[in-house]
């Protein structure tokens, strides 16, 4: 558990060295914390939560920008030192959901911020940003398919990655109504 927590803060930190040298020195990049959150699901949480998170922000263009071209910089350093030093892509949670259906929620969640610009016709203005933060999330997707996450995998409910996080999304919609 010790080094599991060491992992974390190595995560939290965008630590990459200290990821590889867990991994060098036998640490299991698929272990599982009391939720059966594997390392690259946290990853995955917090980097998606710091990106859809500044989508939110009613900050200017540049700030957003710059902010989620840091955060991108980060989470696609730490996700591939997690997946280069055996992340398995495609481990499935106790419902079956991998981290790329917990990707494409976030992913949902960070374009659900423009919907009231949408409403209010300023989407022109966001429309750099809007773009960044799906260029993000479409990279980070891009990463875990290559390393072996399936688009088409189904979790125990029947429900691809697309799907199932359509549903969740659905869900923290009617919790923000």
């Amino acid at each position: 558990m010790e080094k599991l927590q060491e992992l974390i803060a190595a995560i939290e930190n965008c630590d990459t060295e200290k990821i590889s040298y867990l991994a060098k020195n036998g640490m299991d990049m698929n272990c599982t914390d009391a939720s059966g959150c594997t390392p690259l699901f946290f990853a995955i949480r917090k980097f998606g939560g710091m990106i859809s998170s500044v989508s939110f922000e009613k900050n200017s263009n540049k700030k957003q920008t710059a902010a989620l071209n840091e955060i991108a910089k980060k989470a696609t350093a730490v996700i591939s030192a997690l997946l280069e030093n055996g992340a398995d892509a495609g481990y499935e949670d106790s419902d079956g959901c991998t981290a790329l259906g917990l990707l494409k929620f976030f992913w949902q969640l960070g374009m659900l911020a423009f919907l009231p610009s949408v409403a209010e016709g300023v989407i022109a203005r966001k429309k750099e940003v809007m773009q960044l933060v799906s260029k993000i999330f479409h990279d980070m997707t891009l990463i875990l398919i290559e390393a072996g996450a399936d688009e088409n995998h189904t979790n125990k409910f029947g429900e691809t990655p697309a799907k199932y996080a359509g549903r969740i999304m659905t869900g923290e919609m009617e919790k923000r109504m």
